[in-house]
């Protein structure tokens, strides 16, 4: 619950302007505007992009919080992590499931993000903050493509969920033919169907 809290302090605030208009920043109830954010988004105001990277941003400084990290500390490593966290397909592990219950993005999504991220911290370094990142993302390019193994698998469970109604398995807490793998996505093996399984992708 602590951890859910923390995650919550920070959330998208609408800026109005005295002229009519509007941009979007992020706002930390704890410390007010998050100054980092700011410095980027407000490059965008007024442009039409800039409340799609706020909501794009936000995602990932909540990731970054939930991971203990910071943008000071994290890697291009980490950041292809969280792209995988977020759908794209990506031959790495990303460790805890994150956006649990909600679709992954798909490819217009997912190149929006790669853009923001890469945005965000060449800024960052600008300001002298992880240039080491920067450097990496100037020769190297976040994926960008959708995972399709796991937009199908999230497509077959609910399908399957409507058919069996979430039927348990006796003797076992996984509802049958599920089980949840270390990505967050449900799978099952038609030759053990009478065997859930946990799967480690």
């Amino acid at each position: 619950m602590a951890q859910r809290l923390t995650l919550e302090q920070l959330r998208v605030q609408t800026v109005r302007h005295g002229d009519g208009g509007r941009s979007y920043t992020i706002f930390d109830s704890t410390s007010g505007v998050h100054a980092a954010a700011e410095r980027y988004l407000s490059a965008y105001a007024g442009k039409g992009s800039d409340r799609t990277y706020a909501y794009l941003l936000l995602d990932h400084l909540r990731w970054l919080e939930y991971e203990g990290l910071s943008a000071e500390t994290v890697r291009f490593r980490d950041l292809e992590r969280y792209m995988k966290a977020v759908g794209a397909k990506v031959p790495v592990r990303y460790g805890s499931p994150w956006r649990v219950g909600k679709r992954p993005y798909q490819n217009d999504a997912l190149r929006g993000a790669a853009a923001c991220l890469k945005g965000f911290y060449l800024r960052q370094a600008e300001l002298g903050v992880n240039r080491t990142l920067a450097e990496a993302l100037d020769v190297q390019r976040l994926p960008t493509q959708r995972d399709r193994d796991r937009a199908m698998l999230g497509h077959i469970k609910r399908s399957m969920e409507a058919v069996c109604g979430g039927l348990k398995w006796p003797g076992c807490g996984l509802k049958w033919p599920w089980a949840s793998c270390a990505c967050g996505c449900f799978v099952w093996r038609r030759s053990e169907l009478a065997h859930p399984v946990m799967v480690d992708s």
